[in-house]
């Protein structure tokens, strides 16, 4: 049982949004059509609910503004007012000169090799050339790892960029929705309220006449 009321109680909370505008709406007609209902009442009543319908619209503004990172409307005004153009006053002619070195950067790689004796033997020639060879291979086998590391780091920055770039937009994407998408609850609830509260603005004679 205890597990059965839960899931109702979650089924209902699903349309919270719903219960509040009922909630809302009847309790204005309760109001104003209540005991000894009058004109007056009527009229402020719907005058309430059109206020509340328009606190939806500048909730979805607000939203929308904090979504986007956007200044609220405050902040704007105070960022125009600080921009108040002031009146110049004369304080002379002055000037600055400034300059700017720049430095290069250069990258080399130098290798060692042995020349044999003027007059070699061929031990000397063949030592010759295996320290060459040495040299050779040590010089390509650095050659190889820097390059394995370049590719490395290389691959490593497009998979980050990558990445980044995906959670951006996948960011993007979402906020786009909500945007556009996710105030629509709320905004009808704002256009159920605006039109009982024109209704009851509009025609509370009228109304008034007909329920009695």
């Amino acid at each position: 049982m205890i597990i059965w009321l839960r899931a109702v109680w979650n089924w209902l909370n699903e349309a919270r949004v719903f219960w509040f505008l009922v909630l809302v709406a009847v309790g204005a007609l309760i109001v104003a059509f209540g005991a000894e209902a009058t004109e007056a009442r009527v009229r402020v009543t719907g005058w309430v609910l059109q206020l509340l319908g328009l606190s939806t619209v500048a909730w979805g503004i607000r939203e929308t503004r904090q979504m986007f990172r956007r200044p609220d409307v405050l902040a704007l005004a105070s960022a125009w007012l600080a921009r108040y153009p002031k009146y110049p006053k004369y304080t002379g002619i002055t000037g600055t000169i400034g300059t700017a070195e720049e430095r290069d950067t250069a990258h080399a790689i130098g290798h060692v090799s042995t020349k044999a004796r003027a007059a070699p033997t061929l031990e000397d020639r063949v030592a010759a050339l295996e320290d060459k060879l040495r040299s050779t291979t040590s010089q390509v086998q650095h050659t190889q790892r820097d390059l394995s590391l370049e590719v490395h780091n290389r691959q490593a920055a497009l998979n980050q960029e990558r990445q980044t770039r995906e959670q951006q937009d996948q960011e993007l994407e979402r906020k786009l929705e909500v945007a556009e998408t996710g105030g629509l609850h709320v905004s009808a609830v704002g256009l159920v309220w605006l039109a009982l509260g024109l209704t009851l603005s509009t025609i509370p004679n009228e109304l008034l006449c007909w329920l009695r």
